[in-house]
């Protein structure tokens, strides 16, 4: 600030006629002289504070914009909004109180009759619900409500095409591969008692121990998985894994789309494996 002014001052007198130069008296040139240099004192005092408070909502800003992205972690406990308010102790509604018994008592070590469809409808409406967070936590990501208005940039600088929220959202929801393939498979190894007994049980709550152990198995498994359709043959690479790889500036559902067999060796393999040992 101190460089500023100076520079300014000079500018200043610099403008200033000669005559008034070494003159001991008040010359209405030097009074103009003084009222500028009372002038800049001031813009310079005014220019301080907006600088300082310039600088504090930066700082705010950059604070802000670095806790807000880290909301997506909400996402994962939303995503089982449903079961949570269903199974509480805390919640005002839980399922023995919205449903009959007979939509979900079931004796699962007997095969004289088919599982209750309940427990099916609930899971695939915990599913749907997961995605209606995960579209909404995209949607503050892409308009910039996670990071200050400031929209993010594409990786690529080159040949990245706009990205229209509505079309990436509708093209995720119509891939086959994606619900289509895993209502399927919740379907048909739930109403074909091909899941362990104690998922067609209603009694007690959520065994936290056992979500996280199968979120870190089914992990590892899909890991195994993805190395073998890169690694098994070029041929079924081809078929199963590379449509999964053909975005060259992947949007963020494109990491949901891929083929029918890479979503079957992806997701359906390790939830059924997972299921079974956990």
């Amino acid at each position: 600030f101190s460089h500023s002014l100076t520079l300014t001052k000079r500018a200043a007198v610099a403008t200033l006629p000669a005559s008034a130069e070494g003159e001991g008296r008040m010359s209405p040139t030097s009074v103009s002289e003084v009222s500028v240099e009372r002038s800049i004192g001031a813009m310079t005092s005014h220019e301080k504070e907006a600088a300082i408070k310039e600088s504090s909502d930066k700082n705010t800003s950059n604070i802000v914009s670095s806790v807000l992205p880290w909301i997506g972690v909400v996402v994962w406990p939303l995503m089982t909004a449903l079961p949570l308010i269903l199974t509480s102790s805390l919640s005002p509604i839980s399922y023995d109180s919205v449903f009959p018994a007979a939509w979900y008592e079931y004796d699962a070590t007997s095969r004289d009759e088919w599982p209750k469809p309940l427990g099916l409808s609930l899971g695939i409406i915990a599913v749907a619900i997961g995605q209606v967070f995960v579209i909404f936590y995209f949607f503050l990501h892409k308009y910039g409500y996670l990071s200050c208005g400031a929209e993010p940039t594409s990786i690529q600088t080159k040949g990245s095409p706009d990205y229209e929220f509505t079309e990436g959202i509708a093209t995720h929801l119509a891939q086959p591969e994606g619900f289509f393939l895993l209502a399927t498979y919740l379907s048909v190894t739930w109403m074909f008692h091909l899941m362990p007994n104690s998922y067609y049980s209603f009694q007690g709550g959520i065994q936290w121990k056992e979500v996280a152990l199968c979120l870190i198995l089914q992990d590892g498994i899909q890991y195994v998985m993805h190395r073998l359709e890169h690694v098994v043959s070029p041929a079924f690479y081809q078929m199963s894994h590379k449509p999964h790889h053909r975005f060259t500036n992947p949007r963020m559902f494109d990491a949901f789309n891929g083929s029918p067999t890479d979503t079957i060796c992806m997701i359906l393999i390790p939830l059924y494996i997972t299921a079974n040992l956990v």
